[in-house]
């Protein structure tokens, strides 16, 4: 885990613990374009009407944190990558 600080004071952590879930709901649903207004279920409702039922995530660290969100770790002999070198 770490903490960066920005010379204005703002903090930048990957302490799960330090996650305030409902503020970053607040944050989604109020200020980010693609959540405003929407409460969790409807989130989840909304990637199901495009036939989502499934969301990769990749970490280097943080694999404590997510399973608290319902994530769980996949076999990684399924995972492939392609590269695009720009």
């Amino acid at each position: 885990m770490f903490t960066l600080t920005h010379p204005d004071g703002h903090q930048l952590s990957t302490d799960p613990g330090r996650i305030d879930r409902d503020r970053v709901h607040h944050w989604l649903s109020t200020d980010a374009y693609r959540a405003l207004g929407r409460d969790r279920e409807a989130v989840r409702d909304h990637l199901a009407s495009f036939g989502v039922r499934r969301i990769g995530l990749a970490t280097l660290d943080a694999h404590g944190v997510y399973p608290k969100l319902g994530f769980t770790p996949v076999p990684p002999q399924r995972w492939m990558e392609g590269v695009s070198e720009r």
